[in-house]
């Protein structure tokens, strides 16, 4: 059996070391992928997350209250908080809304539900400590245009 030699490897040598190359590789972009899913700010623990509508949850533009209270009963305050709303069918593009603060741990974000049913939002954001907040809350029943302004469904 006769080697191709170039540069004192052969090339078995040179196609095992390109695809150890493209392992390690595949090992930084894998940490780095994990690095920035979980190894950020820490999670704040121990946080009550309030959330209500104004008016009530109906098909239409509404305002999102987010109320937001640390353990020891106390508001949170200087949060720079995100709302996002979902459906839980696939299909609809979220509804994205940014909070501010009108009073010590109440925030608030124009919202707008775009079509009757189930839905979830998700507050997150960062507190002014420096933790995380990433909260799912569920808005089962969400009024349909029709039924919030007849009094009843069709």
């Amino acid at each position: 059996m006769r080697r191709l030699v170039a540069a004192g490897r052969s090339a078995r040598s040179r196609r095992s070391a390109r695809a150890w190359a493209q392992v390690q590789l595949g090992l930084v972009v894998a940490a780095a992928l994990l690095a920035s899913c979980g190894a950020g700010a820490p999670r704040a623990e121990g946080l009550e997350v309030a959330l209500s509508f104004a008016p009530t949850p109906r098909v239409g533009p509404t305002t999102c209250t987010v109320e937001l209270v640390g353990p020891e009963g106390a508001p949170l305050e200087g949060a720079e908080l995100e709302v996002e709303g979902n459906m839980n069918h696939a299909g609809m593009v979220p509804v994205l809304a940014s909070a501010t603060e009108v009073e010590p741990g109440t925030y608030e974000a124009p919202f707008e539900f775009t079509m009757g049913g189930d839905w979830f939002v998700i507050v997150r954001g960062n507190l002014a400590d420096g933790r995380t907040v990433d909260e799912v809350v569920d808005v089962p029943g969400v009024a349909s245009r029709r039924a919030s302004t007849t009094g009843g469904p069709r």
